[in-house]
């Protein structure tokens, strides 16, 4: 899984068409959730901000407009480092079902990302230095340099909750004003576009678990 790049970001960001001609995903697509974070409830008049906030992530359109939204309010750096901590929690997650027989290159996916992320967000000077406490991110930064220095496979538990307290520091900042505004302003454009992609994940996932109970019962056989 290839982390969502700035550049990236910024080159989609400016291809969105000019107001009044809609809107397309940029090249952010994301369809693997990482474990319990998806909404169980999807009636989104009944959301609460912080499931809004995840789905809204989760959809690709839905997240070029809230990407848009943050860039005119000065927080890209926001929801760029949140996007950046879903893919890495996602690749742990990943790793995590492989059962032991984790490929050869897994440190490096893993290491490479962490650290990618603590270059971009969380150093002094770094070019989208996001709104944390010194003592958040020398801890982030610390917990990195730990888990590079150990040898052998990596705790991918442990690995994954790196960034996790960071993240819903900012999740709760930009939910409470940010996401507030954005949601209020945009839920009802947005609400037939989320509620196609909630069938959508529902018929996908349905369609995982049959091929799965499918390949259980050959094996049964």
């Amino acid at each position: 899984i290839a982390v969502v790049s700035v550049e990236e970001a910024i080159a989609a960001l400016s291809q969105l068409p000019q107001s009044g001609q809609g809107h397309h995903p940029p090249a952010l697509e994301h369809d693997n959730i990482p474990k319990g974070r998806r909404p169980a409830n999807t009636d989104l008049n009944d959301l609460g901000l912080d499931q809004a906030l995840l789905l809204c992530m989760e959809c690709p359109v839905a997240r070029s407009c809230l990407l848009l939204f943050c860039l005119m309010e000065y927080c890209l750096e926001i929801i760029l480092f949140l996007l950046h901590c879903w893919k890495f929690e996602v690749l742990c997650d990943e790793f995590s079902r492989c059962q032991g027989a984790l490929p050869p290159d897994h440190r490096d996916q893993v290491l490479g990302m962490a650290q990618q992320i603590v270059k971009l967000f969380m150093t002094d000077g770094a070019p989208f230095q996001v709104n944390l406490t010194a003592k958040m991110q020398s801890t982030v930064r610390r917990q990195v340099v730990e888990i590079t220095a150990i040898e052998g496979d990596i705790d991918m538990a442990a690995a994954r909750s790196i960034f996790s307290m960071a993240s819903v520091d900012l999740r709760n900042l930009i939910s409470r004003d940010i996401f507030h505004r954005f949601w209020e302003g945009e839920m009802h454009n947005l609400q037939p576009l989320l509620a196609r992609h909630c069938s959508k994940v529902r018929a996908r996932r349905s369609r995982k678990t049959a091929a799965a109970k499918e390949s259980c019962s050959c094996t049964v056989k």
